[in-house]
């Protein structure tokens, strides 16, 4: 049985097309202050670490970035405590990470979820220009925290990546 053309050219060209959007090669990278590791696309590279509580950090060509904090929690956290996290307000939310230096943030999204078997809260957030990707795990008394960034404009078109890497987060002291 013989394919019409336009369906030869069809099949052709998406396979075309997702082999060359899968041929992305993501490095594992481990942490330093803890004992994780993500994954990183090979077009980012290693920038030196500002702030204390920083452990990682990760930027592209186009000044989208990876960053991961590690730090110490307070005493007797547990990993389900996370919920606190979106417990909260989006004011508050949004107060507390102004307090850093942002402005003019809206909360997008919040929730928990599972990563690798444990819980995570995760806040979408933009300042109307950058798009804010942010995961938070407590960990044997630590709080980490991983966010990826990128122009709000290019969210849609990095979604795959944003994704693949705070999905990628793996405790390897479990």
């Amino acid at each position: 049985m013989k394919l019409p053309k336009l369906i030869y050219f069809f099949i052709l060209f998406t396979s075309a097309h997702f082999n060359t959007n899968g041929q992305i090669i993501f490095n594992d990278i481990y942490g330093k202050k803890a004992s994780y590791k993500i994954s990183v696309p090979s077009s980012y590279t290693l920038r030196q670490a500002v702030g204390a509580n920083v452990d990682l950090k990760y930027v592209n060509n186009q000044g989208f970035s990876i960053v991961t904090v590690i730090k110490k929690g307070p005493p007797g956290i547990k990993p389900d405590d996370i919920k606190f996290i979106v417990e909260q307000t989006n004011y508050d939310i949004k107060e507390g990470l102004e307090a850093t230096g942002l402005s003019n943030l809206t909360i997008l999204n919040k929730g928990i979820t599972e990563i690798n078997g444990h819980p995570t809260a995760f806040i979408y957030y933009t300042d109307g220009e950058l798009y804010f990707h942010a995961i938070t795990q407590f960990r044997k008394g630590n709080i980490a925290n991983l966010t990826f960034t990128c122009t709000l404009r290019e969210k849609n078109s990095n979604l795959a990546y944003i994704y693949r890497v705070v999905n990628s987060l793996i405790w390897l002291d479990n």
